[in-house]
């Protein structure tokens, strides 16, 4: 394994780039984002879009435990080699998101499959972070 597809490889490395996305995006709308919208706008796209998606049951199922699991404040949302907590991160990752087409968003609810397999804060903010495109 390649030291980049290690999630540990970007131990404080990340916290330039969370911060220059949170510059990135306009003062009035880093006002209006909060977690809960972010937590209800995820869960109601989850469920309007169920057959696009195509995860199985078994999926859709740990991603709707998954973003409940995110908009959480706990440690394993903390992610303190890069100074990131997941209730900042996820709604500036879903301000991106949710302007890609069916395909991105596609591949943002993969992310979040992904970290269901793996408990470690790191893990979270690398994963999320790995999908928006600047």
């Amino acid at each position: 394994m390649t030291q980049k597809l290690n999630t540990h490889f970007y131990d404080g490395k990340l916290s330039n780039l969370y911060k220059e996305l949170v510059s990135s995006i306009p003062e009035i709308d880093r006002n209006k984002m909060s977690l809960e919208e972010t937590k209800n706008e995820l869960i109601n796209y989850l469920k309007e879009n169920r057959d696009t998606l195509r995860f199985s049951p078994k999926d859709y199922t740990r991603c709707l435990q998954m973003i409940n699991q995110l908009s959480q404040i706990s440690p394993q949302n903390n992610d303190t080699k890069n100074n990131i907590h997941v209730k900042d991160l996820l709604p500036i990752v879903w301000y991106y998101v949710k302007g890609y087409d069916p395909s991105g968003k596609r591949l943002f609810f993969e992310q979040i499959l992904e970290i269901y397999n793996g408990p470690c804060a790191q893990g979270r903010t690398t994963r999320l972070l790995q999908c928006v495109e600047k």
